[in-house]
């Protein structure tokens, strides 16, 4: 049976309509390569857009994650907080947060990761607020400075305030960092990384 297949094929070829069959069985793979390439090409382009957005996503969190030991690094309420200067910079926040604000949201693929991405970019803008308080001394911040004008006399009410300003102020940046890493964590499963 399956010499017979093979002579009828190699009969058919041997024929003056081999040409014809040739060329038929070419344009049919040629149409199907033209179809075929497209989609291909498509969903190449599809894999590096999300690539790229997952790279953007993780070097935001990286930043953010250098802050993290900057603020860890501080001892204490009277800790020093020389160890956010080397790691914070706001014109370098700014530039993650333009990355941030760069990627297509209209173009993720679900609304879980638009999610994401627009909450992580608004805690890294709120990090950055929350961090630029903590590179001053508690009696230099114009809210600290206003209760301690009534204060005057409270010698014992000041120092429980200034004490308690470096505590709330770390605790807020944290609740950012943690967020930050909450959507960070959405997008890392999400974009395959």
């Amino acid at each position: 049976m399956l010499l017979e297949w093979c002579n009828s094929i190699l009969d058919l070829f041997a024929s003056d309509a081999a040409p014809a069959w040739v060329q038929a069985i070419g344009s049919i793979l040629a149409v199907i390569i033209a179809m075929l390439a497209p989609r291909i090409s498509a969903k190449h382009a599809g894999l590096i857009k999300q690539k790229n957005i997952l790279s953007v996503v993780t070097a935001s969190h990286s930043y953010a994650c250098d802050i993290r030991s900057a603020i860890d690094s501080i001892d204490g309420v009277h800790g020093s907080n020389l160890g956010l200067y080397d790691v914070y910079h706001k014109d370098v926040l700014a530039g993650v947060i333009r990355a941030l604000e760069s990627i297509p949201v209209g173009e993720l693929a679900s609304a879980e990761e638009t999610l994401a991405v627009l909450g992580l970019t608004s805690q890294m803008v709120f990090l950055g607020a929350a961090v630029e308080k903590m590179l001053f001394a508690p009696s230099q911040l114009p809210d600290v400075q206003e209760v301690l004008k009534g204060l005057e006399e409270d010698r014992a009410a000041r120092r429980e305030l200034l004490d308690s300003v470096p505590l709330v102020l770390k605790a807020n940046a944290k609740r950012h960092l943690n967020l930050i890493d909450k959507h960070y964590a959405v997008l890392k499963k999400t974009l395959g990384g």
